[in-house]
């Protein structure tokens, strides 16, 4: 990112080793610090978790877009199968929406 310029408007791809905080500011390339607003508000503790991808839109300050995050996911047959090695309808969670009407 040696060649990176705060332009309005301009996105930008950032992977985290760590947990953003509240109230955090990015200064990438030493272009100096800039708030992280999330929905219009500085952004929340927990909203950028170690590891995840971040996206970023620059307007006089870093505007979060949206987060890639890799959950566990099973990796073994074993934890994608009953005992008996298949999937059944009662292996799969259900659940219920109601909608409210108003």
């Amino acid at each position: 990112m040696s060649s990176y310029e705060l332009t309005t408007g301009g996105i930008v791809a950032i992977k985290f080793t760590y947990a953003v905080p509240a109230s955090s500011t990015l200064n990438i390339n030493s272009k100096g610090a800039k708030a992280i607003y999330y929905r219009g508000a500085a952004i929340p503790a927990g909203k950028i978790k170690a590891g995840d991808t971040a996206y970023f839109m620059y307007n006089s300050y870093y505007h979060l877009l949206g987060v890639d995050r890799i959950e566990d996911i099973p990796t073994k047959t074993s934890d994608l199968t009953n005992d008996s090695g298949f999937i059944t309808a009662s292996d799969i969670p259900t659940c219920s929406i109601n909608w409210d009407s108003y």
